[in-house]
C-alpha cells in the first residue's frame, strides 16, 4: 500500500497518472465501500462494457455473458471493465438473464 501511495503523490506532482496507477486505485477502492456501494459499481461497470459492445440489450447481455466466462485478462476497454466489474468484490452475475436484468435496472 505504501508504494501506491508514493506512486498517486508523484502523479499528483506531476500531473499525469499511468492507467496502471488508476487500475490499481480502483482496485482498492471497493475493499472499503459498504456492499450495497459495491454492487452499484459493478452494475456500472458492466453497463459500460455493455455500451462497447452493438446489439439489442438481450445480445449483448448474451456477449457479456460469454465474455465473463472465459475472460482472464483485461486486454482491451471491454474486458478491463469486467476486470474492475470483478474486482469489487461482488460475484459477476453468470447468466445471459442475470446480465440482461443488470443493464436493463436503471
Amino acid at each position: 500500500m505504501d508504494a501506491l501511495i508514493s506512486r498517486l503523490l508523484v502523479a499528483r506532482k506531476t500531473g499525469h497518472a499511468p492507467p496502471d496507477l488508476i487500475d490499481a486505485v480502483l482496485e482498492h477502492l471497493p475493499r472499503s465501500l459498504p456492499s450495497a456501494d459495491c454492487r452499484a459499481a459493478r452494475d456500472r461497470l458492466l453497463r459500460e462494457a455493455a455500451a462497447l459492445i452493438p446489439g439489442t440489450p438481450w445480445r449483448r447481455a448474451e456477449t457479456l455473458a460469454a465474455l465473463i466466462q472465459r475472460f482472464h485478462n483485461p486486454v482491451d476497454d471491454l474486458r478491463r471493465l469486467l476486470w474492475l466489474a470483478e474486482r469489487t468484490g461482488v460475484p459477476l452475475p453468470r447468466s445471459t438473464r442475470q446480465v440482461f436484468r443488470i443493464l436493463t435496472d436503471t
